[in-house]
């Protein structure tokens, strides 16, 4: 997930109230410790999908984008994918993924691994990873020596930047436009806004590393855990970090909520708000709009909580449904090993769903029993036909010879 992050606060003066008003007098971490980013994120990729599943993508024109109706949404979760989220054809088919990002201010994360060996040189990662363990073993359990501590794990930084070439840093770009899926979404909060963009608009990933004639280096900023990636002698709005994600503290066994803290590198996007507007968009939908409240009577206020009873109550239910639909791919739950996937068709016309697609039946390949696939696109004058088409026997519709015989 490609998580929301503050910028890092450098100013004397809030770092001096830090220190006054922290009693152990610890430097606040400039990012997110306790996985708060990650379960925004997580929580942020549902309400997303949970959207495009009621309009099968149309919102954002995605079934033109990949010609196909009745398009479903599934949430991908865990550390090893990429992707956020996958786009599936009505029969359950991947036609893309999709990579989601929480968009309100800051910069977000292109990459945040602790595998440092996919993306850097071994003598760099050796480098890191020999000298934070040196650090480890000297300091262990020694909070009187925390600064100091510090101070050290910066210098270890620090020289690993420095051995990071123009091609290591072309290098590590390359990886993350190979890895990046084909999509990026973002919900663009202060717009209230999901944005849709084409993963080869972002030229800085997917085409500049590319060129020859590009040099890149890192300038120096004032965190000395992090660099801002040149081009040319120009700022890319791209910026490197390694740090530890748990903390100084955690490494020396002094944190009472991290056990451990490891090295992770970190390739981030800075002024995101200046990139969008001069990234190229493939499309939009209004998301997250809260309603206006305007001010009523109290017969009026009563009235509208009546009325707000009744719609939390249906949309509960509705939500229940979707939630039912989507959670698992037609394939996934009538897999064609054992079903056979088929257009149900009325004198030789395919019948259509609620959104144009085409209605679509799972038959049991042994017991013949038919069942209705994406329940939620089929309307009332949908399903009297369906029952029609299928006999009914035992509470179960069933595709019998007589019905082929019918059709």
């Amino acid at each position: 997930m490609l998580l929301i992050i503050p910028q890092q606060q450098t100013n004397n003066q809030v770092k001096n109230k830090q220190n006054q008003t922290n009693p152990n007098n610890q430097t606040n971490m400039p990012y997110n410790t306790n996985g708060g980013s990650h379960r925004d994120g997580v929580s942020n990729e549902k309400k997303i999908v949970a959207h495009l599943n009621t309009s099968n993508g149309e919102s954002l024109n995605l079934h033109t984008l990949f010609g196909q109706e009745g398009l479903q949404f599934v949430q991908i979760g865990g550390t090893k994918s990429v992707s956020d989220m996958d786009i599936l054809t009505a029969t359950g088919d991947k036609v893309s993924g999709v990579s989601i990002k929480n968009h309100k201010q800051g910069s977000y994360d292109y990459v945040n691994t602790s595998k440092l060996g996919q993306y850097l040189p071994e003598s760099v990662v050796t480098s890191i990873k020999t000298g934070i363990a040196a650090i480890k073993a000297e300091y262990a359990s020694d909070e009187s020596r925390l600064p100091e501590a510090r101070r050290a794990v910066e210098t270890v930084l620090e020289t690993a930047f420095a051995q990071m070439s123009s091609d290591v840093i072309k290098s590590i770009l390359q990886v993350i436009n190979v890895r990046n899926p084909k999509l990026v979404m973002i919900n663009d909060i202060k717009d209230k806004k999901l944005k849709c963009y084409h993963e080869s608009s972002f030229t800085e990933l997917s085409a500049e590393p590319y060129k020859a004639s590009n040099t890149y280096a890192l300038k120096s900023t004032r965190a000395k855990s992090s660099r801002q990636i040149t081009r040319n002698g120009v700022v890319t709005n791209l910026r490197l970090r390694i740090v530890l994600n748990n903390g100084v503290k955690a490494l020396l066994g002094l944190s009472k909520s991290n056990k451990y803290s490891i090295p992770v590198i970190k390739i981030q996007q800075d002024k995101v708000n200046s990139v969008l507007a001069e990234t190229t968009m493939y499309s939009e939908c209004d998301f997250g709009v809260e309603p206006h409240v305007e001010q009523n009577t109290e017969d009026d206020l009563s009235a509208a909580m009546t009325g707000l009873t009744l719609i939390a109550s249906l949309v509960a239910q509705a939500a229940e449904e979707v939630k039912s639909n989507v959670k698992t791919s037609p394939t996934l739950k009538y897999p064609k090993t054992e079903y056979t996937h088929k257009v149900v068709k009325v004198d030789k016309v395919a019948l259509k769903g609620i959104n144009g697609g085409k209605l679509r039946v799972a038959i049991h390949k042994e017991n013949r029993r038919v069942h209705r696939l994406v329940e939620h696109n089929w309307c009332k004058e949908s399903i009297k036909k369906f029952e029609k088409v299928f006999t009914k026997i035992d509470e179960h519709f069933v595709d019998s010879p007589k019905n082929k015989k019918n059709k």
